[in-house]
């Protein structure tokens, strides 16, 4: 089976309509960009979310670059810009920053109703994002190298599923 019909049988154990909006996580990588291609495969409305930490001077450029990139692919874009009241100490930049960039990624979802938001991480990140516990109305659900966040009002369920 091809990449995308591989992906597409994943995706369906976890978001059961393809009508479903669903939101991802595009930091203008490889592991990001190829996520939201194939989930513009399966999925009607794709919204790639593109959060500018403003922590380096080209940060607001390469998000508009990866916007380019969403909407080649044929899904909407939105850029979040975070406003930081101070510089985050040196020693812990990367964890104040994955916090308030997953604060406005759940805002905005929960904002839009879009039910679902993926992200594609490098194994290496993924054991940093199991150990991080994040208190919200979202589940955590990972395939593969993507992690999915689900908010269902109904249910709130942890599943681990490998594509």
């Amino acid at each position: 089976a091809s990449c995308v019909e591989h992906f597409r049988r994943s995706v369906a154990k976890l978001v059961p309509s393809r009508d479903a909006a669903v939101a991802v996580a595009v930091s203008g990588g490889s592991d990001s960009v190829a996520l939201t291609y194939l989930a513009r495969q399966v999925f009607q409305r794709v919204v790639g979310i593109t959060v500018d930490h403003r922590l380096r001077p080209e940060s607001s450029v390469e998000a508009v670059k990866t916007g380019s990139i969403v909407t080649g692919i044929g899904a909407e874009h939105h850029v979040i810009p975070l406003e930081w009241a101070a510089r985050p100490d040196p020693g812990k930049v990367q964890l104040a920053a994955r916090q308030k960039r997953y604060e406005a990624l759940f805002r905005f979802c929960r904002e839009k109703r879009i039910g679902y938001l993926m992200t594609a991480h490098h194994m290496d990140d993924q054991l940093g994002k199991r150990l991080w516990n994040y208190r919200s109305a979202f589940s955590l659900l990972f395939f593969s190298n993507c992690v999915f966040y689900g908010d269902d009002s109904r249910h709130i369920s942890h599943q681990t599923v490998q594509g």
